[in-house]
């Protein structure tokens, strides 16, 4: 006889909850406790993930039970979820400390030295 192997933690008694959303640029598949994750146009493989790792978004995907990823990126591109994440502030900042984390010392110099004008020269010509 074969025995069952029980689900891990609290979960034998819980049913499955499918659901899809996007995550960042990921599309996420939940089954408790973990999540199927896939960004197609993200550069993210299809992967499995704890809800620990996961932080989501307000982006949504409708998507069918056991969608592949050529289906992921079809719906993906349809919804423009790139463009959307594109205008979050989060993308945003995000973008902008990958900047400044590229800057060379004399870029972090002409910055500081731009913020020292913009703070005691403009005021008091104004």
């Amino acid at each position: 006889m074969s025995q069952e192997t029980p689900l891990p933690g609290n979960c034998n008694n819980v049913p499955m909850m499918l659901h899809y959303f996007a995550r960042s640029r990921l599309t996420i598949l939940f089954i408790f406790p973990r999540a199927l994750c896939d960004g197609p146009c993200s550069g993210v493989s299809r992967q499995v993930l704890n809800f620990k790792q996961l932080q989501l978004t307000k982006f949504l995907l409708k998507l069918g039970p056991g969608a592949r990823t050529s289906t992921v990126t079809k719906q993906w591109k349809k919804d423009d979820i790139n463009a959307k994440w594109a205008e979050t502030s989060w993308a945003k900042r995000q973008q902008n400390s990958e900047l400044r984390a590229a800057m060379s010392d004399f870029d972090r110099l002409v910055t500081n030295l731009y913020n020292i004008c913009v703070i005691w020269v403009i005021p008091c010509t104004a």
